[in-house]
């Protein structure tokens, strides 16, 4: 299941990178900052 998902977010990202460097930018970012509020909630 997890490999589907793997599959959904490079898709994603290729289709940013298409549009251009900000959006792919944008989807990195927020990639980030989602990954890192996840690792913050499962400390508290």
């Amino acid at each position: 299941m997890r490999w589907l998902f793997k599959a959904l977010r490079v898709k994603g990202d290729v289709q940013a990178a298409s549009r251009g460097p900000s959006a792919y930018a944008k989807r990195r970012t927020r990639r980030a900052a989602h990954r890192g509020l996840a690792r913050f909630l499962r400390k508290l």
